[in-house]
């Protein structure tokens, strides 16, 4: 769930890909089936959304997509592979005009004001981090440090958090 300033409304998710516009302060709902009506291959499954001014940047089981709260409509869909597999986004967030998705193949980023984020050939892999290549549980940004969690699926005491700040 994300809170959207602009419209004074919620985006709500869900794990059948469904989405919920819950405006403030009416609480009247529309729902949005659109990727739960899909005929997708696997999850539809929300994993988390962020805000970047009106638009809503989803992350799914199957990408990233891009949501204006001001017109109701899609605005992208990104799949995070050159090979069109469904490479699942955990997690998103906007630091700037930077937008990171955490997904099970390591953390990638687009810039949202010269890329066209539905190419995948206009995202960028970061490399030479901990956990590179690995699946990312979650990210956020503040101030333009980077916060990461690594997952350790085999042992949960092994579980860490990494900073990036100026690209390290």
């Amino acid at each position: 769930m994300a809170f959207c300033d602009s419209t004074s409304s919620f985006l709500i998710g869900y794990g059948d890909g469904t989405l919920d516009i819950l405006e403030y302060p009416s609480l009247r709902v529309h729902a949005i089936p659109t990727i739960a009506n899909k005929s997708i291959y696997g999850s539809k499954k929300i994993n988390s959304i962020v805000m970047k001014s009106d638009t809503a940047v989803i992350a799914t089981e199957f990408g990233v997509l891009t949501f204006s709260m001001t017109t109701k409509n899609f605005i992208s869909t990104t799949i995070l592979s050159d090979d069109g597999s469904y490479v699942p986004a955990k997690s998103v967030t906007v630091d700037g005009e930077t937008l990171y998705a955490a997904t099970t193949k390591g953390i990638f980023s687009a810039n949202l004001s010269n890329a066209n984020i539905s190419d995948f050939s206009s995202w960028t892999k970061l490399e030479n981090i901990p956990y590179e290549n690995d699946t990312i549980s979650h990210i956020a940004a503040l101030n333009g440090t980077i916060y990461y969690a690594h997952k350790n699926i085999a042992d949960a005491s092994q579980d860490s958090v990494f900073i990036i700040h100026d690209g390290k």
